[in-house]
């Protein structure tokens, strides 16, 4: 989780942002990032718990989560190779 400081002046920008990673080949890929905002009470919700558990605050998220997928379209090329 990464806190931002310019959100203070800017109640459009993230205070936070939880970032989406995959191994790949030994490295990590980043798949995006979920921005969170101070201003939306789930989202302060979330930063809070974070900071008040830093230690496996992330970790209980993890497990937590319910991933779905909607593919708009057929990808072409060859299909990547993950570590998973």
């Amino acid at each position: 989780m990464f806190l931002s400081k310019e959100s203070k002046e800017n109640n459009w920008a993230a205070d936070a942002f939880l970032n989406l990673r995959l191994p790949k080949a030994g490295k990590e890929v980043k798949l995006g990032a979920i921005a969170l905002r101070l201003n939306k009470r789930a989202d302060k919700d979330i930063i809070e718990f974070l900071k008040a558990n830093p230690e496996d605050g992330l970790e209980r998220i993890k497990d937590a989560l319910i991933l779905d997928i909607h593919i708009v379209g057929e990808s072409e090329g060859e299909p990547a190779q993950f570590d998973f």
